[in-house]
């Protein structure tokens, strides 16, 4: 009898359990307050939050998240801390139903206690300049440029009267950037390849102060000594009435720098890409690729340097937009100057080949017109008909291009190869043998280049194997930007000095008349050129032959050459034209001995 008053017992209590869990609500909604009604809290501060789950007896427990913890942390009890200036959207879930959710608005501003920051004072822009690296370094002043942000950095500059300030890769989620305000910044000084800058940004505030920019118009001063810049580093100035001292070399995705000149003062517009928006830097390239050499620009810019040793560097003028950039009305005469030197043909035309054509006009110069007038009519007409000879022959063409009453020629040579011509390779050269094989230290093997870098060498190589000097050229794979048949080919790099320039140049002697290659622009450059010396006498004396040989296309084409003389002691070297600033591509060089 006392074991069934006991099983009724249990039987009862348990109905009694299931009754009162089954007896809370369904959940239907969540309300969230804060201690004091507060919305807004400063950086470094903590706000607690209340979730009060809906309707009355409903299970009370949520979960909390933060839809930006780059501004606003919280905790699983709803204790919010803030890290950034920003809004947050701070939610609550309900953990019987996660389809209900509620969520608070939360403004952080930034901290007005500036901690170590706000007592230190203010660097002059003369301490900035001079500081060493890792310094800190804290300035104010108006925004003059931002740079787009890249993975989530921003630099810009900023700058006070005439004294100007450039903050390198500042985190821009934690601290934005608006280009309209002032602010006050604190980090570190860097020297980065003549470019004072202030990195890794601790303090960032907003200044209500007014601050004048200062535009300083440089034509004057000694823009292209570095020493008499420095207090205009990092700050806008203006040059006017200066000249192209040479045409641009314009490079569709990479940056570039365009010389300028007033009198014999020079310097040079840094165009870069990651400056700017590519809606800019296409329209930038758009308006330099008509230029010429000589004419008149009004340039706005940031006084920089730019190089790769030491301080001792020439000024440089950073270019964010197309709007910095003023070219005077240009008239005719200044248009088919620029014309001519955008007027290209091929060096060379193969046996089966027919025709040439000889353009008529060129896009970008409106109203400019050109005629042909070929030297040898009977191997390059007129109508750039071709009719090959039996040995091969250089042809010039006279081309005058015109507008209006403007009028001025340009004399382009092209060769024309013999049908009737048989020829004897004598060494031959198409750098596939360039490979070497490193043995790593767990076994395995990996290839490379015979010759990886720019430094001056000699390779042994080619058939039959002889030594190649190679002068700031490199052999490297053929492929992506560097043209070339097979697996190898070299890279030749210039220099505004031609002892330094690229040299491709045979070291042994041999008995050969016509000297053959393959020539292309590298990757993104423009046209550049390339000329040819010879030696009778072992390289004892060299002869330059008079013909540039102008590098164009990006797609490999054939140069053939005559090389005068007789004898068994002859070599050739290929160089660039000093001073372009642009590389090409050389390969399958052939040395020949035509009958």
């Amino acid at each position: 009898m006392k074991k069934k008053f006991l099983s009724y017992c249990l039987v009862a209590t348990g109905l009694l359990l299931a009754s009162c869990a089954s007896s809370n609500p369904t959940v239907e909604g969540i309300e969230i307050t804060s201690r004091g009604g507060v919305t807004s809290i400063e950086v470094g501060e903590t706000l607690q939050l209340e979730a009060k789950v809906h309707p009355e007896g409903a299970i009370q427990t949520v979960t909390w998240s933060s839809d930006n913890t780059n501004f606003a942390t919280i905790s699983d009890t709803g204790l919010v801390t803030a890290v950034a200036p920003g809004n947050v959207m701070l939610t609550a879930t309900s953990t019987e139903n996660t389809s209900i959710t509620n969520s608070f608005a939360l403004t952080v501003k930034a901290s007005t206690d500036d901690g170590e920051w706000g007592e230190r004072e203010f660097t002059t822009h003369e301490q900035f300049l001079e500081s060493e690296k890792e310094q800190p370094i804290k300035v104010k002043g108006k925004v003059t440029y931002v740079q787009p942000v890249s993975d989530g950095l921003v630099s810009y500059y900023i700058q006070n009267g005439t004294d100007g300030y450039y903050i390198y890769q500042q985190d821009a989620t934690k601290f934005p950037v608006d280009a309209s305000k002032s602010y006050e910044v604190g980090g570190f000084k860097k020297y980065n390849n003549g470019v004072n800058e202030i990195v890794d940004v601790e303090y960032f505030k907003e200044s209500k102060e007014t601050f004048n920019v200062t535009t300083t118009d440089v034509s004057n001063l000694n823009f292209d000594v570095e020493d008499d810049m420095k207090a205009y580093h990092d700050s806008k100035i203006t040059i006017k009435n200066a000249t192209i001292a040479s045409k641009p070399a314009v490079k569709d995705d990479n940056y570039y720098t365009v010389s300028i000149e007033v009198g014999n003062k020079q310097t040079s517009l840094f165009i870069n890409p990651k400056n700017m928006s590519s809606t800019e830097f296409e329209a930038i390239n758009t308006k330099f690729k008509t230029v010429s050499e000589g004419m008149f620009v009004d340039v706005v810019g940031i006084m920089s340097a730019f190089g790769y040793s030491s301080k001792n560097l020439n000024t440089q003028i950073v270019i964010h937009s197309l709007s910095d950039i003023t070219f005077p009305e240009v008239g005719d005469a200044q248009t088919i100057n620029s014309a001519k030197d955008s007027l290209y043909l091929t060096n060379s035309i193969k046996t089966d080949q027919n025709s040439i054509t000889l353009p008529t006009s060129l896009e970008g110069f409106e109203g400019v017109e050109i005629s042909w007038d070929s030297q040898n009519k009977a191997i390059i007409a007129n109508d750039g008909t071709v009719t090959h000879p039996a040995k091969t022959t250089d042809v010039k063409l006279v081309a005058t291009i015109k507008k209006n009453q403007a009028s001025t020629n340009k004399d382009i040579y092209v060769t024309v190869f013999g049908n009737n011509e048989t020829g004897t390779d004598v060494v031959t050269l198409d750098f596939d043998d360039g490979e070497t094989t490193t043995v790593n230290d767990d076994g395995t093997t990996s290839t490379g280049s015979i010759k990886s870098g720019y430094a001056e060498g000699v390779v042994k190589l080619g058939n039959p194997k002889t030594e190649w000097m190679l002068r700031n050229t490199l052999i490297c794979k053929a492929e992506k930007s560097d043209a070339g048949n097979g697996k190898y080919t070299t890279r030749l790099r210039n220099n505004k000095d031609q002892a330094q320039a690229a040299r491709i140049e045979v070291k042994a002697g041999f008995d050969f008349n016509m000297l053959e290659f393959n020539a292309a622009l590298f990757g993104s450059d423009t046209a550049t050129a390339l000329f040819v010396e010879y030696s009778t006498d072992n390289g004892t004396t060299w002869t330059k032959l008079d013909r540039q040989y102008a590098i164009s296309s990006k797609t490999l084409e054939t140069i053939r050459v005559s090389i005068p003389g007789d004898g068994s002691n002859k070599r050739i070297a290929i160089c660039a034209v000093a001073g372009l600033g642009n590389r090409s591509n050389v390969d399958d060089i052939r040395l020949i001995k035509v009958n």
